[in-house]
């Protein structure tokens, strides 16, 4: 499949989901979003294939910004999707870690990390979300009962920067940085409600 195909028929399907052609949604969730920005990359670097101009500056050209290219086509699709009726988007992003200065280029530079996307769209991209977590699981080996434990991180601090959750002041600055991963809990947290971790 070429990649405008794929790019293609994804849009559909999302669009499918939010028409309510797939019948009535309450949550879209897009896995693994980062591979999906790759080929609108890709999509869009093939449409430049035939451009007068150097292979560099074609790679550029695709990676693109808010008029064109990957960018834009990455964040157009978002912005439907979040500006869309369906009550609740999750989306999930491997995770990369980022330069906090991208001019510093020695070897040790501080680094923080933030979701597996290009560029400025990985640090971006937090704040295009009402919450943004980062999860954790323990080992089933350390754990004496072979269980294992997961953790989401809501509040930024320490190795993970790209997290955050958008709450009222009061609340927010009353927040846990770690939560076991359950949506009740959030939702309570998130609420002001008290709750004993």
């Amino acid at each position: 499949m070429t990649s405008a195909s794929v790019v293609a028929e994804v849009d559909k399907l999302i669009l499918d989901v939010l028409t309510g052609k797939k019948g009535s949604v309450t949550t879209l969730a897009l896995d693994g979003i980062h591979k999906l920005y790759d080929w609108d990359y890709k999509r869009a670097r093939v449409e430049l294939e035939d451009a007068q101009l150097p292979d560099d500056m074609k790679d550029i050209r695709a990676y693109g910004n808010a008029q064109g290219g990957a960018y834009k086509m990455f964040l157009d699709r978002l912005h439907k999707v979040l500006a869309s009726t369906v009550p609740f988007v999750a989306c999930t992003v491997w995770e990369d870690p980022e330069k906090d200065d991208p001019q510093d280029k020695s070897k040790n530079a501080p680094m923080h990390v933030f979701p597996a996307l290009p560029g400025k769209i990985a640090k971006r991209i937090v704040g295009e979300f009402s919450t943004v977590v980062y999860a954790e699981v323990s080992s089933p080996v350390a754990d004496l009962k072979g269980e294992v434990k997961g953790t989401w991180q809501i509040r930024p601090g320490g190795k993970v920067w790209g997290v955050g959750v958008k709450a009222p002041l009061d609340i927010a600055l009353k927040l846990p940085k770690h939560i076991p991963q359950d949506f009740p809990t959030l939702e309570r947290l998130l609420k002001g409600e008290k709750y004993g971790l």
